[in-house]
C-alpha cells in the first residue's frame, strides 16, 4: 500500500486500506465500530452504505479471506470482540528466511 497521509490523500481509501493506516497510526487493536467511526469523522472512506460499521467488519474479514485463499501473507488479525489488528504488530515483523545449502 502506498504511504497515505491526510494530506496527500485525495479520495477515499477502500475501507481495509483505511483501518490498515489507522490501525498503523495508533499502533493498538481497534474495533470495526472505532475504525469505522475515525474513518468517516476524517473522511478516509466514503459510502452510501445504511450499516457503515458492518460493511467495514465485512471487509476486514472478506481481505483476510481472500489473502489465505490466495496464499498471500495476512495483514490483520481478527482478536475477538470486534477488535482488529495488523499481523505484525501482534507477532512482529516477519524474520527473512535463509535458503538452506
Amino acid at each position: 500500500m502506498a504511504k497515505v497521509t491526510p494530506e496527500t490523500q485525495k479520495k477515499a481509501l477502500s475501507f481495509a486500506d483505511a483501518a490498515e493506516f489507522l490501525i498503523r497510526r495508533v499502533q493498538k487493536p481497534l474495533s470495526y465500530k472505532a475504525l469505522t467511526s475515525i474513518a468517516l469523522d476524517e473522511k478516509l472512506i466514503e459510502t452510501q452504505s445504511e450499516t457503515p460499521a458492518i460493511t467495514m467488519h465485512v471487509a476486514l474479514r472478506s481481505d483476510m479471506k481472500r489473502r489465505e485463499q490466495r496464499g498471500e501473507p495476512q495483514r490483520f488479525i481478527f482478536l475477538g470482540d470486534g477488535q482488529f489488528s495488523l499481523v505484525e504488530l501482534v507477532a512482529g515483523t516477519p524474520s527473512q528466511k535463509k535458503k538452506r545449502p
